[in-house]
């Protein structure tokens, strides 16, 4: 009976074993997915009348989960709704009561794509600082 014992017990350590090491697998995949888009990034935003407005873009992985803030020489706001999926990276950053919903993709240390809010949209385009 001790036998039999001995190996339920060693049956159920060695299937906690692997699941742990699955999650952590898991855990490790998200940190690194995370981790594409950590950093201070040089942004220029371009309006659709051929304006551009340069803003310095910071993300940082803080317990598991995005955060970012937006600056310029006007000033630093939080971003919300950051979220990084494979290698889009999304946000929406509220400027005088309007809600501007940006999505980019993040490829090494540069970022691509489109902004969108109040009627109006763009192009967004960023280097990582090094």
């Amino acid at each position: 009976m001790r036998r039999e014992a001995r190996s339920l017990v060693a049956g159920i350590f060695l299937v906690g074993a692997v699941a742990a090491l699955m999650m952590g697998a898991g855990a490790g995949k998200a940190f690194a997915e995370a981790s594409a888009a950590d950093g201070v990034w040089d942004c220029v935003s371009a309006t659709p009348d051929g304006g551009e407005f340069p803003f310095t873009l910071t993300v940082k992985e803080e317990g598991g989960k995005l955060t970012a803030t937006a600056g310029s020489d006007e000033g630093q706001i939080p971003l919300t709704n950051v979220e990084l999926k494979g290698d889009q990276l999304s946000f929406t950053a509220t400027l005088n009561d309007q809600d501007y919903s940006v999505k980019v993709t993040v490829k090494g240390d540069a970022l691509e794509g489109e902004w969108s809010g109040g009627g109006d949209g763009g192009s967004v385009k960023g280097k990582r600082h090094a």
